[in-house]
């Protein structure tokens, strides 16, 4: 590094040292985070730049009492709101193909876009509206089916799904331990949590209950919520109420099918999942 570069690190903020981060960077600095006897903790509790908007996703905020939490340097990002999925949307049909795979993809891409630009969640108010526009370009590029009116992709394999991202986000140069830490995130987000409700759907002519955070779907409904509320910041300025368009209809296809497939299904995709982060982070 030249001496100019060095003047030019000195003189940055940590928030724009940060973006400079790969992923692999990105994870070992949340980790080391996460001991507070570490050195990295022990500095940034001591920092005047403590305030830096420095995210770790929110579905890895551990369940322990909120004054626990105040023994890390962990900031981690908001829940985000469930919204409303239109009964309509909510169907399962054996014989049509799932889509699983494809609410995969998303969900990688999804994952891919928060630890990018340390955004949690993507569509909070208080995130630079840049870098929201371009994590709505990011995501659209990883994941196409979602913003081509006319694409009809069908992922079939969750090694077809990873392997398309691959390619489209450019993670070629980077480790394997990449895709092992995004995969890891499906895994966390797909899976059911424990909690006691039925998951009966009711008649199409009765009124939709109002989902609620502890819904067993919840971290997957939260992300689709997320991308759905990112997307529609996409819209024409102006526009003072919610105008859904071509690709928040589609996410709200894909969290109806999300709600409706069997839980057996859900478990042994999320488990696959977890098992291909595995893969990979041996290689």
């Amino acid at each position: 590094m030249t001496d100019t570069n060095i003047c030019h690190a000195d003189s940055a903020s940590a928030n724009e040292l940060f973006k400079r981060l790969t992923m692999e960077e990105r994870d070992r600095f949340f980790s080391a985070l996460r001991d507070p006897a570490s050195d990295i903790a022990q500095s940034l509790l001591a920092s005047t730049e403590l305030d830096q908007p420095l995210q770790a996703p929110w579905w890895e905020l551990p369940d322990v009492p909120s004054n626990d939490q105040k023994a890390t340097a962990v900031r981690y990002g908001h829940m985000p709101p469930l919204l409303e999925v239109p009964q309509g949307v909510i169907k399962w049909d054996p014989a049509s193909p799932p889509l699983l795979y494809n609410i995969c993809a998303i969900l990688l891409a999804y994952a891919y876009a928060t630890r990018h630009f340390s955004m949690s969640r993507l569509a909070s108010p208080g995130n630079d509206p840049q870098d929201q526009r371009e994590a709505r370009r990011l995501i659209a590029r990883a994941v196409p089916f979602i913003a081509d009116r006319r694409s009809r992709v069908l992922h079939i394999t969750l090694s077809d799904a990873v392997t398309n991202i691959w390619s489209r986000l450019d993670l070629g140069s980077t480790q394997h331990s990449t895709m092992a830490i995004l995969l890891k995130d499906v895994f966390h987000l797909l899976r059911l949590r424990k909690v006691v409700v039925t998951e009966d759907l009711p008649d199409a002519d009765a009124p939709q209950p109002a989902l609620v955070l502890d819904h067993p779907r919840g971290c997957a409904l939260m992300a689709l919520s997320d991308l759905t509320v990112l997307f529609e910041g996409d819209t024409a300025e102006g526009c003072k109420q919610r105008a859904g368009n071509h690709v928040t209809m589609k996410i709200m296809y894909y969290a109806g099918h999300l709600l409706a497939v069997p839980s057996s299904i859900l478990d042994a995709v999320a488990d696959e999942a977890f098992s291909r982060s595995s893969s990979f982070s041996k290689k």
